[in-house]
């Protein structure tokens, strides 16, 4: 957590709170990687890409 806060620029207590929140909405989902790369896409699908966006 500590190092996908340093990349996000969040404590990594954020990044714990907010993986947290995205288990309560998406449960057992998030440990399935076809599901994880669905949720990828369609995110990236929907919010215009930055030069600066960090690679997945």
């Amino acid at each position: 957590m500590q190092a996908v806060g340093e990349a996000l620029g969040v404590h990594p207590q954020t990044v714990r709170y907010r993986v947290r929140q995205l288990k309560e909405l998406f449960g057992e989902a998030l440990d399935d990687p076809e599901a994880r790369f669905e949720l990828a896409l369609a995110l990236r699908s929907r919010v215009p890409a930055r030069e600066d966006a960090l690679s997945i």
